[in-house]
């Protein structure tokens, strides 16, 4: 243990599955199937399922007397599940039908949800102390100096390594599981989806809060999370209690599917960059006007960081989330120009206009070697206009060099997810360290955000 080491802490995940692709049963009560010859009464078992992909799923058993509910499409027949015990309609809809009629008149039906997340206990104004969360897939980060000691149940001791994220009167604490390398290791070798870490969000003053706060709240560490892994990393089944720690309030969201841990600007040796990072990034998340900006551009760059959807593919979302960016910098918030005269610019220029104004270079980076060649051979004059050519060949069939820059697709992805990195970054006011994905060869390789001169 390091020197920081503490006692574990007084909280745990309240859903506990103890290995990969695990099923996980949230409830099991009555329900009430409205169909259009009646309503029929059945037994509601809410599953979070882990296979072929982690989704929640409401499966009913059902005792059919009424024959009339066999003719015809009986999916067509069923128009609303309700669960009496909480007074909740699950919105949703039936997707599959299955049973033995014509033997014992039992029958059962898959519900779907149709949004999530689903609030299944309590509403967005009950009081709460403390909301509890679940997170899969998470990257195994380390914290030296703020570890917790676990004793093992064979008398040994381990450390729980935890990142603690504080905004304004908020606290937020993640941490992982004795479990965790074990389900790291296990997800590496066969994939899909492993309760990895555990969260805790309370006020700093230990104060009640509305649970509608802290679904905002989370929801903004969902999007700082992902951006952070490179993928879709969910804070899944909250839990929320009061000052008497009943439970009064949940939420159910699945959490993501898959082992994707692609390469990104958080090195996960120096876990203070998401410390430092988060009362940044809420302060644009909850800013109106940015909000819906940095949605999209989040968005689009976990599609472009998957390499499986196509590199290709990658190179235009990242020119689109660049430009999104830019607009809301230039036209919305510097006022530097018109939405006309933005309109009006190449998109080189879109991205000139950006990076010069916040400190992130236009050359290209002495690593992109071919790009250097390319850029030489074909006279583009700094790295916007080698970027926005090379998408411009993918997406206009008219294009000259249309077919002649394959050999530098790979680099431009790279150097494009570069930009977009550094530019969320540097708009949330970042200015600590990063992990350059165009220089950086191991864990722990870090340096300053190029913006920080000192």
């Amino acid at each position: 243990m390091t020197e920081g080491s503490k006692n574990e802490p007084d909280y745990s995940p309240v859903y506990y599955p103890k290995n990969i692709n695990e099923d996980i049963l949230i409830s099991e009560e009555p329900a009430v199937l409205t169909t259009s010859n009646g309503k029929i009464p059945g037994q509601c078992k809410i599953v979070l399922k882990s296979l072929p992909i982690t989704r929640l799923g409401f499966f009913i058993d059902l005792d059919i007397t009424d024959i009339k509910f066999i003719f015809g499409d009986p999916l067509e027949n069923i128009k609303e599940l309700h669960l009496p015990e909480r007074n909740l309609h699950v919105p949703g809809f039936p997707i599959a039908f299955g049973g033995n009629l014509g033997k014992n008149n039992k029958a059962s039906i898959t519900w779907c949800l149709k949004n999530e997340p689903l609030v299944i206990k309590g509403n967005h104004d009950t009081h709460l102390s403390e909301v509890i969360f679940h997170i899969n897939n998470l990257k195994d980060f380390y914290s030296l100096g703020k570890d917790y000691v676990h004793k093992t149940n064979a008398g040994g001791l381990t450390a729980l390594f935890c990142a603690n994220f504080l905004w304004r009167d908020w606290d937020i604490e993640i941490r992982s599981l004795p479990q965790t390398s074990d389900i790291m290791n296990d997800l590496k070798a066969n994939g899909g989806s492993g309760l990895t870490h555990v969260g805790i969000l309370r006020k700093r003053d230990n104060s009640t809060f509305e649970s509608k706060h802290a679904e905002n709240i989370i929801m903004g560490l969902r999007f700082m999370l992902s951006f952070a892994k490179g993928a879709w990393c969910t804070p899944a089944l909250l839990v929320g209690f009061d000052e008497h720690n009943q439970k009064k309030w949940e939420s159910l969201i699945s959490p993501d599917s898959g082992y994707n841990f692609p390469q990104t600007w958080f090195d996960i040796h120096h876990v203070e960059q998401l410390e430092i990072l988060f009362p940044k990034f809420m302060d644009k998340w909850v800013d109106d006007s940015w909000n819906e900006t940095i949605r999209s551009a989040i968005y689009w760059y976990l599609k472009a960081c998957d390499s499986h959807n196509g590199i290709d593919l990658g190179i235009i979302l990242i020119q689109a989330a660049i430009e999104r960016l830019a607009y809301e910098y230039a036209v919305n918030q510097k006022k530097l120009l018109t939405l006309k005269g933005f309109k009006d610019l190449w998109a080189s220029d879109k991205f000139r206009l950006l990076f010069s104004s916040i400190d992130i270079p236009l050359d290209i980076h002495m690593s992109l070697r071919n790009m250097i060649e390319a850029k030489t051979r074909l006279k583009w004059l700094d790295a916007p206009q080698a970027f926005t050519e090379v998408r411009n060949s993918l997406v206009h069939p008219d294009h000259k060099r249309g077919g002649e820059l394959q050999d530098i697709y790979y680099e431009t992805w790279k150097m494009g997810l570069w930009y977009l990195e550094l530019a969320i970054l540097r708009l949330c006011g970042y200015d600590h360290t990063y992990s350059n994905r165009l220089t950086s060869k191991m864990i722990g390789d870090i340096e300053k955000v190029p913006w920080d001169k000192g």
